[in-house]
């Protein structure tokens, strides 16, 4: 099975970050390393859902379009039920 979610920029970074990182922190470090990360995604998700706000997707019917809210796009586009 492929996944074909995208990754925000913000686990673009954390994934670069690991990497450099990963054996030269203290464990203390690291732990405010994944709360920053964990905060991080948090605000990218409400900034994600904002911009997007309310759109219809009229492709399906003319009559009755899909409401796809700011937050059905982020479940979609990069996975959701994240926080």
């Amino acid at each position: 099975m492929t996944n074909n979610k995208q990754q925000t920029a913000v686990d673009d970074f954390w994934f670069e970050i690991g990497d450099i990182f990963r054996y030269t922190v203290d464990i203390d470090t690291g732990i405010r390393l994944l709360k920053a990360y964990e905060r991080a995604k948090i605000n990218e998700r409400e900034h994600l859902i904002k911009a997007h706000g309310i759109q219809f997707d009229y492709s399906h019917s003319q009559i009755d379009p899909k409401k796809i809210t700011g937050e059905d796009y982020y479940n979609e586009t990069y996975g959701g039920g994240e926080q």
